[in-house]
């Protein structure tokens, strides 16, 4: 990880969803079909990590911008933590799940296609070879009545350890 570089990660969703395209990011792991990155909010400062299928990823590109940004997170003396990558199992979506769960940790749950996609703001509850039960919460902190229940082949992305979820995590 010595040599990573802050990339701009481009997805193939991007466009067709209308969803926001992921920050600046640093790529942590990777396995055959996920790959766990830290977010750089605003170029310089991490917010939380996103492990993301392979297959939604369109491309990645760095610029003399990015070589920058790196340069001055290791003067910053910041470069040891944001390529430090936490204990997320990449192997599968439930090892995904299951890891964020034991780290007690809230999550955003995405699940995108070229026509549609929908984000779940949430505690993981329960995790089967099959499918998930996530227990959802709104903006307000107010927490879902009944738990949604989730096919594991339709999650994308889980965003998970955002100063946003901390927030909620907190006051929640």
């Amino acid at each position: 990880m010595a040599e990573a570089l802050p990339v701009d990660l481009h997805l193939s969703v991007d466009k067709l969803t209308g969803w926001e395209p992921e920050p600046t990011v640093v790529v942590l792991k990777t396995s055959e079909d996920w790959v766990l990155v830290h977010r750089l909010d605003d170029g310089f400062f991490t917010d939380g990590y996103v492990a993301m299928r392979r297959s939604l990823i369109h491309s990645l590109g760095t610029t003399r911008h990015d070589a920058f940004r790196k340069r001055v997170m290791q003067e910053e003396k910041r470069w040891p933590q944001v390529i430090r990558a936490p204990a997320i199992d990449l192997k599968n979506t439930a090892a995904v799940l299951r890891s964020i769960q034991q780290r007690r940790q809230f999550a955003i749950v995405l699940r995108e296609t070229v026509s549609e996609w929908h984000s779940i703001h949430c505690r993981i509850e329960q995790i089967t070879d099959t499918d998930a039960t996530l227990l959802g919460f709104d903006g307000a902190g107010k927490w879902q009545r009944r738990p949604l229940r989730v096919d594991l082949d339709e999650i994308t992305r889980v965003v998970f350890g955002s100063r946003y979820l901390k927030v909620y995590e907190k006051y929640a």
